[in-house]
């Protein structure tokens, strides 16, 4: 999913999490967190798919309040953004 204006700062506390990435126009990335003195900036507009390990603990630093009407859950709609 994507967010048309949340943005949000990802952290393993615990375990692993890897996070898919894609911004509007741009190539896939991916990222692996599994410490917890490292972040993972998603900006608004930024596709992610994560995946867990089955002890991880996830933090999420928002900037704004959660918002259902923010969410981008359709993949064919996010790929009309480019």
């Amino acid at each position: 999913h994507a967010h048309h204006e949340l943005e949000q700062i990802l952290v393993a506390v615990a375990g692993k999490i890897i996070v898919e990435t894609e911004m509007p126009g741009s190539i896939k990335e991916r990222f692996i967190l599994e410490s917890p003195n490292v972040g993972l900036l998603l900006p608004k507009y930024c596709w992610h798919i994560m995946q867990y390990t089955h002890s991880s603990v996830q933090m999420c630093i928002a900037n704004i309040a959660y918002d259902e009407k923010d969410y981008i859950r359709d993949y064919e709609e996010f790929k009309k953004l480019q």
